[in-house]
């Protein structure tokens, strides 16, 4: 199954989020060696609830409705970024009424089902927004009819939909993240093809640094040690 995958022509978005955990997640989440917890299984099957009985649309349809300027919001957009090659499914798509430079303005909304609320928004999904951000604009059809001006990460019950918390991420921030998507994209494919090998690190899109990782240690000083780094890091 690895080295199948490894003739892949496009890294999924997902995969390349996990830079912001650890790029040895990275690899085995490309690969399809990642293991699928009960939570992430669970967070699978409420995303799916939240688009039934909803009418399904075109992307022919979809891009005019964007085009026309008008407001709209579309579930499960699959975008391809042609120039870095990856791939993703956005949750939901945002339109407000808004023109940027005769371009419709959108918003980007990804929904998680955490365990218990995050205090702060994870690396992963920084990295995440940024990277669906930047295939939006590299894409050969929505980036002909859109701009994405801002992003949202909505923490949701894990049990009943309800939205617990919003993370929202404002199009400065945004693009300074967006800025940092081509630097690790290219280091994934280095990791994928078999060029580079996977480092215990993880990267901080919000300062552009990368961040030894410890998911790789079990001593009880070397545990101290991430947990004293980590407080100092927040």
């Amino acid at each position: 199954m690895g080295q199948e995958l490894r003739k892949r022509d496009f890294l999924p978005i997902s995969s390349i989020s996990l830079f912001g955990s650890c790029e040895t997640k990275f690899l085995k989440s490309a690969l399809g060696e990642l293991e699928v917890t009960p939570v992430m299984q669970a967070g699978k099957e409420m995303h799916a609830q939240l688009i039934e009985g909803l009418p399904t649309i075109t992307r022919e349809k979809t891009l005019e409705k964007i085009k026309s300027g008008e407001k709209c919001a579309f579930r499960e957009v699959l975008v391809i970024d042609d120039k870095l090659k990856i791939i993703g499914r956005i949750d939901q798509l945002e339109f407000h009424g808004k023109m940027i430079n005769g371009k419709s303005a959108g918003v980007i909304v990804d929904d998680k089902y955490p365990i218990k609320v995050y205090n702060t928004l994870p690396l992963s999904y920084k990295l995440q927004l940024a990277s669906y951000t930047t295939a939006i604009h590299n894409s050969e059809d929505f980036s002909k009819v859109c701009a994405i001006v801002r992003a949202k990460l909505v923490c949701r019950n894990k049990d009943t939909h309800k939205v617990l918390k919003i993370f929202n991420v404002e199009e400065d921030e945004l693009k300074s993240w967006v800025s940092q998507v081509p630097v690790v994209t290219k280091i994934a494919w280095k990791i994928f093809k078999n060029k580079k090998e996977a480092e215990h690190r993880r990267f901080d899109v919000s300062t552009n640094e990368w961040i030894e990782c410890y998911c790789n240690r079990n001593s009880t000083e070397e545990v101290k040690e991430a947990t004293t780094l980590n407080k100092f890091l927040k």
